[in-house]
């Protein structure tokens, strides 16, 4: 279960990702990592790069957010759900397919999923 865990040192997250190599970019050496519970993205030349990629878009992402005051609504606007107990629950992967964020992930013939834990 991917987590987002604010505490006054900062803000954990172990989220879930996917890693491909996108065959319709031109130089088709590109990799890209795409976390489909935010729809953010990351990418360069090289697998292990392209998650690193993601790493660095996903604390931007938090810090701009928390800044900012919008996480919650930004979390919210994504899919995620709140309990009554204030407990965030990402969306499911049935939830996203449904909605077609996951469609050009699944149509390809490879790709691998992994978990990305970010620290802010």
């Amino acid at each position: 279960m991917n987590t987002i865990k604010i505490n006054p040192d900062g803000i954990e997250v172990q989220l879930s990702a996917f890693v491909f190599l996108d065959t319709n970019h031109p130089d088709k050496d590109v990799w890209v990592a795409y976390c489909p519970e935010l729809d953010l993205t990351g990418y360069d030349h090289g697998e292990e790069a392209a998650k690193k990629s993601l790493e660095f878009v996903l604390k931007d992402y938090f810090d701009f957010t928390v800044e900012h005051g919008t996480l919650e609504a930004d979390l919210l606007a994504h899919g995620w759900h709140k309990y009554k107990n204030g407990r965030l629950v990402e969306p499911t992967y049935k939830d996203m397919v449904r909605k077609g964020k996951l469609d050009n992930v699944f149509a390809l013939q490879s790709f691998t999923k992994y978990s990305i834990p970010v620290t802010v």
